[in-house]
């Protein structure tokens, strides 16, 4: 049965669950697990953090639980006793191999040899995508730092993908820039300057890069001949486009070139760069 603003439905019986993916899971889930977010904050024995008028235990999102405490020595206990009891009322189970605990000081650091269940990362913690530490100066490094590394990793692969200048647009789109704007509304630090310059030079150059072309072309005319140089390719592309078209023409479009042009997909091909 459900209850809705002091209102009891008549009782069902369960007959089938949701498929992943279906997008009445996550709030089933929510409602489910709700019961456990409201005891670990009414729970007296369990001591979170005071903001203000505030004092706060949990966050929750699906099934990732993050926890504050104050002093872990004396609620962990209480906190192991409240998930053992949602277990067997829930079949939930906590996976303790993922479990990780983050002292933000020395008090607390000087807790680990009394609270071992779990594992101990004095250094930071990764939550929903997030790199957490307990030094908010790292905050930037840590997150934006394996961002842009990965980024410039990804632009590196993708220069010889056969993409349209939309298709690469495309990519810019759901594959670069979500993950910017995610930590931009995650993470209440300041970016500095720099940050977007690299951005922008590195998306532009993932829009605009199309000099490895001539890694994997060869003349048609040449090829039981001599290898075409990079410069022989240039002067081939000039006398079809100007260099102010190149850009806008030439990009993921390689069939303009078919009478002249044969595609080398082999890396191993003697073409001269």
């Amino acid at each position: 049965m459900v209850m809705t603003n002091g209102t009891t439905s008549k009782p069902f019986t369960l007959e089938r669950g949701c498929r992943q993916g279906c997008c009445l899971s996550p709030l089933l889930f929510a409602i489910a697990i709700e019961p456990l977010a409201t005891a670990l904050r009414n729970d007296e024995n369990i001591k979170g953090i005071n903001i203000g008028n505030q004092d706060l235990k949990t966050s929750l999102y699906a099934d990732d639980l993050l926890i504050y405490m104050t002093d872990p020595k004396s609620s962990i206990p209480y906190l192991m006793r409240l998930l053992e009891d949602y277990s067997k009322a829930s079949g939930y189970k906590i996976n303790y191999g993922k479990t990780e605990i983050m002292p933000l000081n020395e008090s607390a650091l000087n807790q680990i040899p009394y609270v071992s269940c779990f594992k101990w990362s004095p250094k930071g913690l990764r939550y929903l995508g997030i790199n957490i530490s307990n030094d908010l100066n790292q905050i930037y490094r840590l997150n934006y730092g394996p961002l842009i590394d990965n980024l410039k990793a990804n632009i590196h692969k993708w220069k010889d993908l056969p993409l349209s200048l939309i298709g690469r647009v495309n990519l810019v789109k759901m594959a670069i820039l979500p993950k910017f704007l995610y930590l931009f509304q995650t993470i209440p630090v300041k970016c500095p300057t720099s940050l977007f310059t690299t951005i922008d030079s590195l998306i532009s150059k993932c829009i605009w890069s199309f000099k490895h072309l001539p890694k994997k072309c060869i003349l048609l005319y040449w090829k039981n001949q001599i290898p075409p140089t990079k410069q022989h390719w240039w002067n081939e592309l000039l006398s079809y486009c100007t260099p102010e078209k190149i850009k806008y023409n030439v990009i993921g479009k390689p069939q303009i070139f078919n009478k002249v042009w044969g595609v080398i997909l082999d890396t191993n091909t003697n073409c001269k760069s």
